[in-house]
């Protein structure tokens, strides 16, 4: 079966808004939890692999095999922890990719390990008393890192490939704290009216790839908030309130950067319309990270 845009986008709307009912229910009764399961999340990655990748899914209960491409067999794994388990009980064919996504609380999916299923597998010597073999999205970042451009299964559309930093919420008081540092300096540049163009553009792509911003154009970020939100100005300010996300907020100003220094010819860094929305992004960023 294919998935059309629509499919994809109504899939992951349906998500986000059961993560809130889960936080509701959770504020409601703080000494229980009330986890998405796996097979829920399960299957909104295996359809996602689907469109993204083009893999055609197998039935649901096929088993250590997910689905197929190129007429080889491919494992799909999607994870909201730092814990990956790979099964195969030797029985028929093994799986020959190995495709590890990471599905976050905003429906944003990352990739953490695109490559053979037989290096990721045999990279764990040993496996639990359930037949399972325990992997960290550390090691599978690791590993992918060494994975070789024929040994992937080719991407359809762009996926933002996973880091470290982008699974650790606001634990990692250090990174959010660059982060802060970032914004505040940017909030002070495009604040003051004798800034240069050339200041608002100094290194600003490497800082950004730096702190693990991706730039989409603001695809990632119009999927979660709507259809024009980042690149109409009362749109943005609609939605800014809502948005609680320091790396989506990151890479929507990475990409709005790329958008008026590369494509928009009328307009640049230091006009007033320019300073007006990014004023509002950083100032947004700043409260993001201070409040936590």
């Amino acid at each position: 079966m294919s998935y059309t845009d629509t499919d994809i986008n109504e899939m992951l709307s349906i998500y986000r808004n059961m993560v809130k009912e889960v936080e509701t229910l959770e504020s409601m009764f703080d000494d229980r939890h009330f986890t998405l399961d796996g097979h829920i999340i399960g299957s909104i990655g295996e359809v996602a692999a689907a469109k993204l990748y083009g893999i055609r899914l197998f039935i649901s209960s096929t088993k250590a095999i997910d689905g197929e491409v190129d007429s080889k067999l491919v494992q799909i794994k999607v994870v909201q922890q730092d814990n990956v388990m790979l099964s195969f009980d030797g029985e028929g064919e093994s799986p020959y990719y190995l495709l590890v996504l990471y599905l976050n609380k905003r429906g944003v999916i990352f990739e953490v390990y695109n490559g053979l299923w037989k290096d990721a597998f045999g990279a764990v010597p040993t496996t639990d008393s359930h037949g399972y073999k325990h992997i960290r999205v550390n090691k599978l970042l690791e590993l992918d890192s060494a994975v070789e451009d024929e040994d992937r299964i080719q991407q359809i559309y762009p996926v933002i490939k996973m880091r470290q930093e982008y699974k650790n919420s606001f634990k990692n008081r250090v990174y959010y704290k660059k982060i802060y540092d970032w914004a505040q300096y940017y909030y002070d540049l495009f604040t003051n009216p004798a800034s240069t163009e050339q200041q608002l553009m100094e290194a600003f792509p490497e800082k950004c790839e730096e702190l693990g911003f991706f730039m989409d154009c603001g695809h990632t970020f119009e999927s979660v908030y709507g259809k024009n939100t980042l690149m109409n100005k009362e749109s943005f300010q609609r939605v800014i309130p809502q948005v609680d996300d320091p790396i989506l907020l990151g890479s929507a100003i990475f990409s709005m950067w790329r958008n008026y220094t590369h494509w928009s010819f009328d307009t640049n860094l230091t006009s007033d319309e320019c300073r007006e929305w990014f004023i509002l992004a950083f100032d947004k960023m700043k409260s993001l990270i201070y409040g936590k």
